[in-house]
């Protein structure tokens, strides 16, 4: 099972991330599912094997920046 992602995904997800209006930059948290950024945007996969994706209430950033 791959959990990781490689570093052009996290480059991309995470310039997805540090660019969202729901982004803390003060605490580099997500506002909606308060993770850390820069440690969830390595994540390929959580401890349950289903994939990790953007919780932005407008659908999944990261699923448009990943196919280009």
């Amino acid at each position: 099972m791959k959990v990781l992602v490689d570093k052009k995904t996290y480059d991309k997800r995470i310039t997805v991330c540090t660019s969202c209006d729901k982004f803390k930059k003060s605490t580099q948290r997500c506002g909606v599912c308060g993770c850390f950024m820069f440690v969830k945007s390595w994540l390929h996969t959580n401890i349950d094997g289903k994939l990790v994706q953007c919780p932005h209430p407008n659908g999944n950033k990261w699923i448009l920046n990943e196919t280009n």
